[in-house]
């Protein structure tokens, strides 16, 4: 777990660190740390553009925190988005 959140502190514009530091916490059942990584995935994957990769992302996210995940879905129906 120390390695992820390092990775993330290194790397904090790396959506895959991020989604990785999700996953682990997802296998570990700890919902809410996983659901806070998917968010900052996905949020940068969305200013990345990478829409396709952030949707299939959003359908975990959406699973652990509708409010996070319904959020991130409103700046992906923006333009640009």
């Amino acid at each position: 777990m120390q390695a992820y959140e390092s990775l993330t502190a290194a790397y904090p514009d790396s959506a895959e660190a991020w989604g990785e530091f999700g996953n682990v916490n997802f296998k570990l059942g700890h919902w809410s740390q996983a659901a806070d990584a998917y968010y900052q995935a996905v949020s940068l994957l969305i200013e990345q553009g990478e829409a396709e990769r952030a949707r299939h992302l959003l359908r975990v996210l959406h699973g652990l925190d509708a409010d996070k995940a319904g959020e991130l879905e409103r700046r992906l129906r923006k333009p640009g988005g």
